[in-house]
């Protein structure tokens, strides 16, 4: 254990520094992949006794969520399957969940409007406007698969992931609302509006797409189990249609 919080403590002093977490993520995984999962909780503490900020904590947490979510990938349905559409956007929505992150912090940094690339003001509202037109793939959730699970009487996880949905909503609108505001907006405003929301944003939608991934969809393939119930399934998520990111379906 001692191994591992050393070379954990050595890469929370490079962000602490000024480097990019992103950048370090890899390193972070190779590190957390050796660590038995009754072991992780020891090292975030020892990471936490050290002196390590609770917020920065969540980078270690986004980086053993994405390991879990990597031993799963094999578990996928085949493509075609509306439950292997689901997580394929959720691979794609996690994408722009570390894209916006990246941004954030270059937004964060800045001391002006001047100090941010037109690139990154672009790059800003692009991603907010794709995280806000994940909502085909909401509407598929809530309008077919959560009925169909609870009329087979799962209801706890639908009705949990309905009310996460409501708050994402709000906050991904309101982040993409800032995005097309900046150059209105007075400049700390625009940063401390652009933190909560991405911030919010970043760390739920994450959770969410865990929690979904982990135990909404493996209990959704568990309780229907007839192809004919998923095939209609599938046929009424066709006429909802899909989103601008979604690969195959």
């Amino acid at each position: 254990m001692s191994k591992h919080v050393e070379s954990l403590r050595a890469i929370f002093k490079k962000i602490a520094s000024g480097e990019n977490p992103q950048d370090l993520k890899e390193e972070i995984k190779s590190i957390l992949r050796e660590i038995p999962p009754a072991e992780f909780g020891e090292a975030e503490n020892a990471l936490l006794e050290d002196g390590l900020a609770p917020e920065n904590l969540r980078h270690l947490c986004t980086a053993h969520i994405e390991i879990m979510d990597e031993q799963n990938q094999s578990s996928k349905p085949p493509v075609g399957h509306l439950v292997r559409t689901f997580m394929d956007e959720h691979d794609e929505i996690l994408h722009f969940l570390d894209l916006l992150e990246t941004i954030n912090q270059k937004i964060q940094k800045a001391e002006t409007k001047g100090d941010i690339a037109e690139e990154d003001k672009r790059a800003l509202i692009d991603i907010s406007s794709k995280l806000e037109g994940a909502e085909p793939h909401h509407k598929r959730e809530e309008e077919v698969l959560f009925p169909a699970m609870e009329e087979n009487g799962v209801y706890g996880p639908p009705e949990m992931m309905r009310i996460e949905h409501v708050d994402l909503r709000v906050n991904k609108q309101a982040l993409l609302e800032v995005a097309n505001k900046l150059e209105e907006m007075d400049f700390k405003n625009f940063k401390d509006e652009s933190q909560k929301y991405a911030e919010f944003i970043i760390f739920n939608l994450r959770d969410h797409i865990f929690k979904e991934n982990n135990i909404l969809y493996p209990t959704a393939l568990e309780a229907l189990t007839d192809e004919a119930i998923w095939q209609d399934l599938k046929n009424k998520c066709d006429e909802i249609g899909y989103c601008s990111f979604t690969k195959s379906h």
